[in-house]
């Protein structure tokens, strides 16, 4: 038995790993994220990881679903829809810039996890006040996602050209973008 396996319960051991490769991403990039690589920075052996996750792609979806949970906002979800959609949008913005290896591992079609699904039902429960059809629901929350995806990924291109230009107003835009859409509530018809 190695000393990860002597000292740690099955949970823990799981939970060393993601973030043994989490620090591996941030550090060298998702490409360094290798299960040999991942049980050097633990002192194990590349075997002694299989006991606890099955392969990469695994691997690679329990580190989105970490991090998807420091998306999370503390519950309750602010009642104020403007309020809980700007919090929520800061949160991931921060996290996807802490972590931007995590647009790459995203894009091989990674599993939802329960965090995942949590911010989804956070975003969700941030609108609900609004009564809106699913459609409308789902409209407005992809735009804000949208923003806030694309703000994250103009930074990292930003980051990877060396060009330290000022941050293009992140909440001055999300401000707008809300603005926008608080205009269309006003002016909808009502059923």
């Amino acid at each position: 038995m190695t000393h990860l396996e002597e000292t740690l319960k099955p949970d823990v051991r799981r939970r060393a790993i993601v973030d043994a490769a989490i620090a591996l991403a941030d550090s060298e990039g998702l490409v360094a994220v290798t299960m040999r690589a991942v049980a050097g920075r633990l002192g194990v052996g590349t075997m002694t990881l299989y006991s606890y996750v099955e392969a990469k792609d695994e691997l690679l979806d329990l580190m989105l679903e970490e991090l998807s949970g420091e998306m999370l906002l503390d519950e309750p979800v602010p009642s104020d829809w403007r309020e809980a959609l700007t919090a929520i949008a800061q949160r991931t913005r921060a996290v996807l810039e802490a972590h931007p290896w995590m647009f790459k591992a995203a894009t091989r079609e990674p599993g939802l996890g329960v965090n995942f699904l949590r911010h989804v039902e956070q975003s969700r429960a941030a609108v609900a006040s609004l009564a809106l059809d699913n459609e409308a629901t789902a409209a407005i929350l992809a735009a804000v996602d949208d923003y806030t995806l694309g703000h994250a990924l103009r930074a990292r291109v930003r980051k990877r050209l060396a060009r330290p230009q000022p941050d293009a107003g992140f909440e001055r835009g999300l401000e707008w973008l809300l603005d926008g859409i608080e205009a269309w509530l006003q002016e909808r018809p009502r059923g």
